[in-house]
C-alpha cells in the first residue's frame, strides 16, 4: 500500500504507476560481503540522496515522489523508511547535506589560497561555481517550493555563505564588509550563478571582482549624485498611485475600505492596479489555493465581475502580480545601470532593490516564496525573473 508521501502535491508531471524506473546506481552484491551494517546503510543514503537530486533536477520538489526515489536508488522502500520519514524529510535532510559540503569545500579551496582577499575569495567562488549544478539549484532554488521549513533551510545557506565571503575579504587589519551586506552578496552571486549554466566556473573570476567592489568601502562623496538620482526613481516607482476616486492603492499593503459608489466611476487602470496588489498581498499571507476571486475583490474594493472580465481568475491575478513586482525590481536595476558604471553600478542597484523590496514586504515574499508555490505557470515566471535579474546585475 502506498503512503501519504507517494503522492506529490505540486503540478510538476510525476512517474506513472507503470513506469519502470531504472536504478541510476549498482546495487551492493547479494550474499556474503565485506561490509558491516554502518557501512551499507551508508551507501545506500548516499545513492538515495543522488536519486533524489537526480529526480527534482528531472521534475521539480512539487513533482518528487517516493517511488521514483527508491527506483532510481535501487533500494527498498523500507531501506527508505528507515534512515527518512517521508519524501519532504528526505529533502531536507539532503538539501543541508548538499549546503554543507558545497561551503565545506569552498571554505578548504578559501583556507589554501594565498594570503590575499582577491586570492581567497577567487578560490573560494571558484569552488561554488564548479559544484554540481544540479546540487546548487536543490539547495537555493527548489527549496523555496518545500514550506517554510525549505525556506529557512536556504536563508541558512545563504548566511553560511556570507560568512565564507566574510573569512575571503577580511583585510590586513582583520576588517571586512557588514554582515547584511555579505549576506545580500552571497544571495547575489547565487542569483547570477543560475543563469550562467555551464559557464559559470569560468565566470568565478568576473564574480570575484564584483565581491571585491562591493565589500570594499565606497569612494568618498563618489555616490552622492548617483544615489540620489536612484532614490528618487525609487521614490517614484514604489509611492501608490491615486485613484479615480483619489484613494491611493495599497501597494504598502495597508487595509483599504472600499469608498462608496466605487463600481459605478473608478477608473479601469486604477481597479486593476488594486487588484494585482491585493492579490499579492493577500497571496503573500495565506495559501494561494485557497484564495478566490471575491476575497480579492473585497480586498481592492473592486467588483467581483469587473475581476472576472480582467484577469479571469484567481491563479491570474497573482501571476499578473507577479510579473509586475518582477518588473519593476528590473526596471531599478536597469536605471542604476543608466546613472553609473561597473562596481559602482552593482552598488546602486542593490541598494535601490533592497529599499524597493524593503518599502513592501509583501512584494519581497511574493518575489521569493509565493512565486514558487502558486502552480506552474507562476513559478515559470519566477524562474524568468531570476534569470533576467542574474543576467541584468551580472
Amino acid at each position: 500500500m502506498a503512503r501519504e508521501d507517494d503522492q506529490a502535491p505540486g503540478s510538476g508531471r510525476r512517474a506513472r504507476p507503470h513506469e519502470r524506473i531504472e536504478p541510476i546506481y549498482r546495487r551492493l552484491p547479494r550474499g556474503p560481503h565485506s561490509l558491516d551494517g554502518a557501512a551499507i546503510c551508508a551507501h545506500q543514503r548516499a545513492r538515495i540522496e543522488g536519486a533524489l537530486v537526480r529526480a527534482v533536477s528531472t521534475r521539480g520538489y512539487e513533482a518528487l515522489t517516493v517511488r521514483e526515489v527508491i527506483g532510481l536508488a535501487g533500494v527498498s522502500r523500507r531501506s527508505f523508511y528507515e534512515q527518512f520519514e517521508n519524501r519532504h524529510d528526505c529533502f531536507l535532510r539532503t538539501a543541508r547535506a548538499l549546503a554543507e559540503r558545497g561551503f565545506a569545500g569552498a571554505r578548504r579551496a578559501c583556507a589554501a589560497a594565498p594570503d590575499s582577499a582577491s586570492a581567497r575569495t577567487g578560490a573560494a567562488i571558484e569552488a561554488l561555481a564548479a559544484a554540481d549544478p544540479a546540487g546548487a539549484r536543490l539547495v537555493l532554488v527548489e527549496t523555496l517550493c518545500a514550506g517554510d521549513a525549505g525556506a529557512a533551510l536556504r536563508g541558512e545557506a545563504l548566511g553560511a555563505g556570507a560568512r565564507m565571503l566574510s573569512a575571503a575579504l577580511r583585510g590586513p587589519g582583520g576588517e571586512t564588509a557588514p554582515a547584511p551586506v555579505l549576506r545580500v552578496l552571497a544571495a547575489v552571486l547565487a542569483a547570477m550563478l543560475e543563469p550562467l549554466g555551464d559557464s559559470a566556473r569560468g565566470a568565478a573570476a568576473s564574480m570575484t571582482s564584483i565581491a571585491l567592489a562591493v565589500a570594499a568601502p565606497a569612494r568618498a562623496g563618489a555616490a552622492t549624485v548617483l544615489d540620489a538620482s536612484l532614490r528618487e526613481g525609487l521614490r517614484r516607482t514604489s509611492t501608490p498611485s491615486p485613484g479615480a476616486d483619489g484613494v491611493r492603492s495599497p501597494r504598502r499593503g495597508c487595509a483599504r475600505t472600499p469608498p462608496s459608489g466605487e463600481s459605478a466611476g473608478a477608473d479601469p487602470a486604477a481597479r486593476a492596479d488594486r487588484v494585482i496588489s491585493s492579490a499579492l498581498r493577500l497571496a503573500s499571507h495565506h495559501p494561494v489555493q485557497r484564495l478566490s476571486v471575491p476575497q480579492i475583490a473585497d480586498a481592492a474594493g473592486v467588483p467581483v465581475d469587473a475581476v472576472m472580465s480582467r484577469f479571469g481568475d484567481r491563479d491570474a491575478c497573482v501571476e499578473r502580480a507577479l510579473e509586475t513586482a518582477g518588473r519593476d525590481v528590473l526596471a531599478l536595476v536597469e536605471r542604476a545601470g543608466e546613472v553609473a558604471e561597473g562596481p559602482q553600478s552593482l552598488r546602486l542597484a542593490l541598494a535601490g532593490v533592497l529599499g524597493h523590496l524593503a518599502a513592501d514586504p509583501d512584494r519581497a515574499r511574493g518575489l521569493t516564496l509565493v512565486a514558487y508555490r502558486s502552480g506552474a505557470r507562476a513559478r515559470s515566471r519566477a524562474e524568468q525573473f531570476r534569470a533576467e535579474l542574474g543576467a541584468a546585475l551580472l
